[in-house]
């Protein structure tokens, strides 16, 4: 085992929030107004970091950002820009880049799920000492109301499919909402700049041995704007790893040499980067911060 599956966690310190957006402005003053509450419960348990990652929007998402959360009482609050669209998974990379929390949350602007259900997962996280907690609408105790039957299809059939490949059994391996120690969300492996690199750090937390517990949740609609998901580019990519996953279980000879007394990277992880390469466009473009801290 390694360190991170050996050690006895402690009390929080500081707790960090990533929150992607894409041309999100009718959202954002419900989720004003929904997350303020939320924020003050996190600083009972500890600091508060909110990091927002506006992934190149063209309309006024960043100018809202800046109107509704640049000056929080008591949250350290950190703004970064893309110059240019450049998908969820290279959103949710760039916004751990400026985390400093040893608990990272992750949470969708668009509210589909509860954010005030985020303290109750910390607590679990603790309590329980997991490494990660993730919010499964799929979950016995869960639930889903008012999806897109498309949506849903995708979401629920694919999560079926890793349930049978991979050691965790979830019942759902798309949810982007999640709280995080530090320790894996900054050392897990992905490559995917879109949808995907949700479900890669998930798998390769299951393969690098990451307690993993799923959290009942309900799964709502949209109350603005639309799903910037491209369907067909996301089913075609879920096949991919599929793949990858089913080969690595087989045994397949896919996978480099390891290296000698180095801290390599869980094989499954390093098999992700060699296959998917070609398709990351996380350092296609440049991020800049332009609001710092509040």
């Amino acid at each position: 085992m390694n360190e991170m599956q050996t050690r006895s966690y402690g009390q929080i310190e500081t707790i960090s929030l990533v929150i992607p957006f894409y041309n999100e402005e009718k959202c954002i003053p419900a989720l004003q107004e929904r997350l303020l509450p939320v924020l003050g419960e996190l600083r009972q348990r500890g600091k508060v970091q909110l990091v927002l990652v506006d992934d190149g929007s063209t309309d006024s998402t960043l100018a809202c950002l800046r109107e509704r959360f640049g000056a929080l009482p008591g949250i350290e609050t950190t703004l970064v820009e893309h110059g240019a669209n450049r998908g969820l998974g290279a959103a949710m990379g760039t916004g751990f880049g400026y985390c400093k929390g040893d608990v990272i949350c992750t949470m969708d602007s668009d509210c589909t799920y509860a954010p005030e259900e985020l303290p109750r997962m910390v607590d679990l996280l603790v309590k329980l000492d997991a490494d990660v907690v993730t919010g499964s609408p799929y979950h016995p105790e869960g639930g889903v109301e008012g999806v897109q039957k498309w949506r849903l299809l995708l979401s629920r059939g694919a999560s079926a499919v890793y349930a049978r490949l991979v050691p965790a059994r979830l019942y759902c391996y798309t949810s982007f909402f999640r709280v995080y120690r530090r320790e894996w969300a900054h050392s897990t492996f992905f490559t995917s700049g879109g949808f995907l690199g949700v479900t890669e750090i998930m798998i390769a937390a299951a393969y690098g041995g990451a307690r993993i517990l799923e959290y009942p949740v309900r799964l709502g609609p949209r109350a603005h704007g639309e799903s910037k998901m491209k369907v067909a580019r996301v089913m075609l990519a879920h096949v991919r790893l599929m793949a990858i996953v089913a080969l690595f279980n087989l045994g397949t000879k896919l996978l480099s040499p390891a290296r000698p007394k180095a801290p390599a990277p869980d094989p499954f992880q390093e098999q992700l980067y060699k296959e998917r390469i070609m398709l990351d466009n996380l350092n296609a473009i440049g991020t800049r911060s332009v609001l710092g801290r509040a």
